[in-house]
């Protein structure tokens, strides 16, 4: 990766899973923040909207999903690329997604090869 350091917010309500994307994206290079529910994303992307990169989202969570937390930031202007990431999905909720303005989506158990060559791709 180049000079500048990217920032970018994993949000996943599973422990396991953040440490796990955010020490993949150390190893990178990239500088990480974390949040376990879609509301307290929400609350860090409103206020780092101009310092984030990328958003690494969980589609299913209680309290917030990924779709509304994506949804609320959209509103508000902001461009920020997701990644949306999903244990399992039905064909409503594949149409959701087909109709939001997402970057990628990768299905869980994430391999995490697939996961790093997105991110580059996405982050160019």
């Amino acid at each position: 990766m180049s000079g500048i350091s990217k920032l970018i917010l994993v949000v996943d309500d599973t422990l396991f899973i953040r440490v796990l994307l955010r020490r993949t994206l150390e190893d990178m290079g990239y500088e990480v923040l974390e949040a376990d529910d879609g509301d307290k994303a929400e609350k860090i992307i409103l206020e780092r909207r101009d310092s984030l990169d990328l958003v690494v989202c969980d589609y299913f969570m209680p309290e917030q999903d990924g779709l509304v937390t994506l949804e609320e930031i959209r509103k508000q202007g902001i461009q920020i690329p997701f990644l949306m990431l999903t244990g399992s999905m039905d064909q409503t909720d594949y149409k959701d997604l087909e109709n939001t303005e997402i970057a990628g989506s990768l299905i869980k158990p994430v391999d995490l090869s697939d996961f790093s060559s997105m991110v580059e791709e996405i982050l160019g």
